[in-house]
């Protein structure tokens, strides 16, 4: 019995002048995908006094996919991070990071309640990258946990500042408004 797949003999040129050609092929798309798109110039006061740009966060958001979830016996509260270059693009950063948990103040003028939960995470290792980084979302996903699940049955405020190695601290908060808030 032959397999769905059959050999097809053929009069093409030699194994090793196809790969040749192919190579020849992608060498020219990419000199003329180069020459088309340029290098765009970044207006950058450090390229001013001759320094080379480098990316590095500027400034982060929370992403709205934040949430409280429950796994069996665990309580979790999901926070996402994305950190940002001077050019808007998400970007990596080492540095520390520290979310805390609000109460509702229940005032309506946007103070903040009491403090429910604080967690301080580094971000200074390979290690801590690969534990946290998720590259679909081009962010930082962090499973704080919590005691229980009373803060998701509340309106609260979660706050994130993010204070990279050397660099100026940054942070966002969003209100979550829980199960039984409203």
């Amino acid at each position: 019995m032959k397999s769905g797949v059959t050999r097809q003999e053929s009069s093409s040129p030699s194994r090793p002048r196809r790969a040749l050609a192919g190579l020849a092929l992608i060498a020219f798309a990419m000199l003329v995908g180069g020459c088309v798109k340029g290098v765009q110039p970044v207006d950058d006061a450090s390229l001013e006094n001759g320094q080379a740009w480098v990316p590095r966060p500027v400034s982060m958001r929370i992403y709205p996919s934040t949430q409280f979830v429950a796994e069996g016996e665990l309580f979790l509260l999901e926070a996402r991070i994305e950190l940002f270059d001077a050019m808007g693009d998400s970007v990596k950063g080492a540095g520390d990071v520290r979310c805390e948990l609000f109460a509702s103040s229940g005032r309506g003028d946007g103070a903040l309640g009491e403090r429910l939960y604080a967690w301080d995470i580094p971000l200074l290792s390979l290690a801590d990258q690969r534990a946290y980084f998720d590259p679909i979302t081009r962010g930082y996903l962090f499973r704080l946990k919590l005691d229980n699940m009373n803060p998701a049955q509340q309106a609260t405020t979660l706050r994130v500042a993010f204070t990279p190695v050397g660099g100026a601290r940054m942070s966002d908060e969003v209100e979550i408004v829980g199960r039984g808030a409203g």
